[in-house]
């Protein structure tokens, strides 16, 4: 309903609700998805407050790179995934290069789903590592985008019984 209704304020409590973790998280996220705001300057930007119209002299508009040094959270980092907005890409390319494994994974996901290759070397080093849940990441970029070591990364999760059944998926 909040997301629905489409005013401002409810929209960044969505939003906002999706930096924070808990259980309210999906919920935020299933809601922004079925009813996606028009604009998602607010948050890609890096502001979730209302935006007000500054003066001159207070507050100049973020640089560039202001704004690729913001991290996302993983969660808003899939929901941007999710939701195609291509404006996120610099925000994502700058999670990728320096988030924690969490906001990498993230970051590579919804590069990959918005069709951007810049997740595709990080794909690649996912797959050589024994961790799951980096090749299982790195199996989803590679097929998403349709590289041509996909794949192998696939038989590679089908070769291990920890990662068979995602494999499969």
């Amino acid at each position: 309903a909040l997301a629905r209704g489409g005013d401002h304020k409810a929209v960044i409590g969505l939003v906002a609700t999706l930096l924070r973790p808990g259980p309210a998280v999906d919920a935020a996220m299933l809601a922004l998805r079925a009813y996606p705001p028009a604009s998602l300057d607010g948050f890609v930007e890096g502001k979730h407050t209302p935006a007000k119209t500054p003066s001159p002299s207070s507050h100049p508009p973020p640089d560039a790179a202001s704004i690729e040094r913001r991290r996302l959270s993983p969660p808003l980092a899939t929901f941007l995934g999710a939701i195609g907005d291509l404006r996120a890409v610099p925000r994502l390319r700058a999670l990728l290069a320096e988030g924690d494994q969490a906001g990498t994974i993230a970051a590579g996901l919804a590069l990959a789903r918005l069709g951007d290759e810049a997740a595709l070397p990080a794909a690649r080093e996912w797959a050589k590592r024994a961790d799951p849940k980096l090749k299982l990441a790195a199996a989803e970029v590679l097929v998403t985008l349709g590289a041509p070591d996909a794949p192998a990364a696939v038989s590679k999760l089908l070769e291990a019984a920890s990662t068979r059944d995602d494999g499969v998926e």
